[in-house]
């Protein structure tokens, strides 16, 4: 079975006359090799021997010497099988790939790669559910063949095969530097139409409200980090619809109390706000709890407590390439006092962003004054509040296309180490865009330039409306525009192939399987959360002013899944599975975000509710105290609270005595880079047409 595919430019005319000047630096990026007599086995890579002899030569002869060294390093050195064809335009090579498990069982075996233990080995039924993974061991596996899980008719799920073919490929072929000079397009696991029919009939059920992720085959098919996004995203919806439940019967006792000049209701509505702020504010702690003390459980099923999957160095990594003193690599490195002065930079140019978004949003608001100088309030606050969100998308689009480029120029060498330095620009900024004019219209506004009808809540409740329904629109047109710009890209291509069919030239009218796949984007979840933790700020900051949000976001949630679900299956390449134990940095973020909150909706009830009819001198010692009451108490939540269920404790202990009683080995290998006997026939030939295997 084809489990791999490596996605290849074809040479044009045009490459024939373009000279490669720094062929030696591509082939030590590549290769990892400054001479092809450093080759275990030069003489099963023919292609490669002119290249290394050769100071230059022309693009097409790199393109093409190098696809043909790659195919005769898959069958020598890993021990692969491959097939390729031609793209039915003819303009680009595919190449799949495919390994039997004897020699995944041997990388196995040297990376110490970890398989579930069998089932069959406890007798404790809940045990039995989640049993603990320990490393391959042929040895042992030879004494008992009894001592792992079995998944069909061997050992290894087609996402453990992925990794270790992975790990195997990447060993002897850096596929980042392929990537950086243009050597190959792609290189991505291919989709199991199986497996995708089944997740399109449990996810994307668009007129069930209830959701019911597979959390497990979730993680079988895209790996850890996937599955707990999943798995974070159904735990954060359930447990808003407690809250969007209480919402609800507030907003709707809101509703009602404009209807009567009972003033005890009034007085009751009031009360119900500010326990509704203190039990939003308690649901937040809980909410952090309960999600770490889930992510632990699942950790533990999943065998991904102790996670260090070794992370691979950037396609976009530049640096000097110097042997370590103390492993004996040649590895790049780049200067830490420049990378610093960098990132320096790069912090000041975001503040200075951030300081200019704060100054355009007074200056919306100093132009509503102007627009309510006559005293006719007319369409001034709706003017505003559009304004204001479509500044906010706007200076959104803005910032990300420079924190982007900040990034880029900070050099970060490992995936994880951009992606977290990217979060903090993103948030530290989205922060300020997207909750300033809230603030100010809650805080500061009064007393400067005044509410509407003397009312903040009022008003804020108007902008908070204004911008929940345009950022709807901007939503549902984010998730359109891939689906529109796939369907584009596929019609251009259509009318291209019609056309050389037409005139007689060489191309195939269908688009195979892997092909079509080639063709999609990458699963970038980044955004994803970055969107639902901007929209949980808005829940729980100003619940008291709009009670009716955190059922609105429920709903939104609900679309949220069903709408990634379908991105993910349908518009995106099948992610190689990446090890994970949480959601990584966004629990910090949704932390801080939870300890704002306490700030801003106790500041709400009693700076601009004022509820208590309080003098302004003195609301400042109400607010004091039963702001730091709550937050001490969630404090004292979030870190005596156990994080961890006794059930997990015990089953923890009961992994460990399963372990040494059934396994006991060294675990200090850290893998293989030796050449595996090959076990195909080697075609290295470019087909015609994809064998749909």
């Amino acid at each position: 079975m084809y489990l791999l595919v490596f996605h290849f430019p074809k040479p044009e005319e045009k490459d024939k006359t373009t000279i490669v000047e720094n062929v030696e630096e591509i082939l030590m990026d590549v290769f990892r090799k400054s001479d092809i007599g450093l080759f275990e086995f030069p003489e099963k890579v023919p292609s490669l021997h002119s290249l290394y002899s050769r100071k230059n030569c022309t693009r097409y002869e790199v393109l093409e010497l190098i696809r043909i060294g790659v195919v005769e390093i898959l069958h020598h050195y890993c021990g692969m099988g491959t097939y390729m064809f031609q793209s039915r335009d003819d303009d680009e090579i595919f190449c799949k790939i495919e390994c039997t498990d004897d020699i995944l069982y041997e990388e196995a075996d040297l990376s110490c790669y970890k398989l579930q233990m069998n089932s069959d080995l406890e007798e404790i039924p809940k045990v039995k559910e989640m049993m603990p993974y320990i490393p391959f061991s042929k040895e042992k596996y030879s004494k008992n063949h009894n001592l792992y899980a079995r998944f069909g008719d061997g050992l290894l799920r087609n996402v453990d095969k992925i990794r270790l073919m992975e790990r195997i490929i990447r060993s002897h072929l850096n596929v980042e530097m392929m990537i950086k000079h243009q050597l190959i397009i792609d290189f991505f696991p291919l989709h199991e139409e199986s497996e995708i029919t089944f997740f399109k009939s449990t996810l994307l059920k668009y007129t069930e409200l209830s959701i019911d992720v597979p959390i497990q085959r979730i993680r079988d098919y895209f790996g850890e980090k996937v599955a707990f996004y999943y798995l974070w995203l159904q735990f954060y919806t359930n447990k808003l619809f407690v809250l969007s439940f209480l919402g609800l019967i507030l907003w709707i006792v809101g509703f009602l109390r404009f209807g009567t000049k009972d003033s005890n209701s009034i007085s009751v509505y009031e009360w119900g706000e500010l326990l509704f702020a203190v039990i939003v504010c308690l649901w937040a702690a809980f909410f952090q709890i309960f999600w770490e003390r889930l992510s632990k459980f699942y950790a533990c099923k999943f065998g991904t407590q102790d996670s260090k999957e070794q992370e691979q160095e950037r396609e976009d990594f530049s640096g000097t390439l110097v042997k370590n003193q103390i492993t004996g690599m040649v590895e790049k490195v780049f200067p830490k006092k420049q990378r610093l002065l960098r990132q320096a930079i790069s912090y000041c140019s975001t503040l200075f962003m951030i300081g200019f978004v704060i100054a355009l949003t007074m200056s919306l608001f100093i132009y509503r004054a102007i627009l309510l100088e006559g005293g006719s309030r007319g369409y001034g606050p709706m003017i505003l509040a559009i304004a204001n969100t479509l500044q906010i998308v706007i200076m959104n689009k803005i910032y990300d296309w420079m924190a982007e480029k900040l990034n880029d120029w900070e050099n970060h060498k490992t995936q994880s180490d951009y992606e977290n330095a990217f979060i903090v620009k993103k948030v530290g900024y989205q922060f300020v865009n997207y909750y300033i004019s809230l603030f100010y219209i809650a805080f500061i506004k009064e007393h400067f330039e005044g509410c509407d009808n003397k009312n903040c809540m009022a008003e804020l409740n108007y902008n908070l409306w204004v911008m929940f329904i345009i950022n709807l629109v901007f939503n549902v047109i984010e998730i359109t525009s891939p689906i529109l710009s796939a369907q584009a890209k596929l019609g251009e291509e259509e009318k291209k192939v019609q056309l050389m069919h037409a005139q007689g030239k060489v191309a195939r009218i269908e688009m195979s399987y892997a092909e079509a796949q080639g063709k999609f984007e990458k699963i970038e979840l980044l955004g994803e959360y970055l969107e639902l933790a901007m929209n949980y700020g808005y829940i729980i900051f100003f619940c008291v002013a709009f009670p009716l949000g955190p059922f609105i976001y429920w709903l939104y949630n609900i679309l949220e899944l069903r709408s990634d679900s379908y991105k993910f299956l349908t518009l995106s390449k099948r992610p190689f599975p990446q090890e994970a134990s949480d959601i990584g940095v966004w629990s910090d973020v949704m932390k801080f975000l939870s300890f704002v909150a306490v700030i801003t909706n106790i500041g709400l009830m009693i700076f601009t509710k004022n509820l208590f009819l309080l003098p302004a001198a003195d609301r400042w010692w109400v607010f004091i105290i039963i702001e730091h009451t709550i937050l001490l108490l969630m404090i004292m939540l979030i870190n005596h609270y156990p994080s961890v269920s006794e059930f997990l404790k015990n089953l923890e202990i009961r992994h460990d005595i399963l372990t040494k009683l059934h396994f006991y080995q060294n675990l200090t290998k850290e893998g293989s880079k030796k050449a595996f006997e090959v076990k195909f026939t080697v075609d290295p030939q470019v087909n015609f047409k994809d064998n749909e295997k």
